[in-house]
């Protein structure tokens, strides 16, 4: 499916490591493949999403301040109670096409960090004076998915999913292995790779701008 999204920063404190953001998105019906299951009711969004470094805290606690915690809460609200699946198989011209209820959703989630930066010599004590950016970041998530709502079994799907991420300049690569925690995950161990581009930096020109100015 494809989305449109929407997010703004809420809150900075950045003597704290804090940050706290909103969004929302909209999932648009009908904009993927039927072949694949993902044609299916338009969704709506909203999200608030929070990190808390720990390079303020305090000598005593000085080996806690490589780590930091981020965390997300999004409802994901369907806008039609059923969706339409095809039960075609790959070659096959025509199929049955099958209804389905369209479940509301309750994502959430947390994500425990470790900034190597801390560990090689551009650490200099405090906090750094400008986003450290070259390094690897070990993490650890613990994503959640809840049904709720009308038809609903309530039941969770949980995952830990622990990874590596190298953050550069211009763009960001992660790999993490999707390990189920509970039966409604499944059974098998899963992977997710990501590259991630900084468009704003890779084209300052064009992406570095506000799309709309006071």
């Amino acid at each position: 499916m494809t989305s449109l999204n929407r997010k703004t920063l809420v809150y900075e404190n950045d003597p704290h490591e804090t940050l706290i953001s909103a969004s929302f998105t909209w999932g648009i019906a009908h904009s993927g493949s039927r072949a694949i299951g993902a044609d299916q009711a338009a969704t709506l969004q909203p999200g608030l999403f929070f990190g808390r470094g720990f390079g303020d805290f305090p000598d005593s606690f000085s080996w806690l301040r490589p780590f930091a915690i981020a965390g997300a809460v999004t409802p994901e609200f369907a806008t039609s109670h059923t969706s339409t699946v095809s039960a075609a198989t790959p070659g096959e011209q025509s199929a049955p096409v099958l209804t389905t209820r369209t479940p509301n959703i309750f994502h959430w989630g947390l994500a425990l960090e470790f900034s190597t930066l801390y560990l090689t010599d551009r650490f200099t004590g405090g906090q750094p004076k400008e986003e450290p950016l070259h390094q690897f970041v070990p993490l650890v998530e613990f994503p959640f998915d809840t049904p709720f709502g009308a038809g609903s079994n309530g039941r969770t799907v949980a995952t830990m999913n622990p990874g590596l991420s190298y953050v550069a300049d211009t763009w960001q690569l992660a790999v993490a292995a999707i390990v189920p925690l509970n039966r409604e995950a499944g059974r098998g161990v899963g992977i997710r790779a990501q590259v991630l581009f900084f468009l704003d930096d890779l084209v300052p020109a064009l992406f570095g701008q506000p799309l709309l100015s006071h």
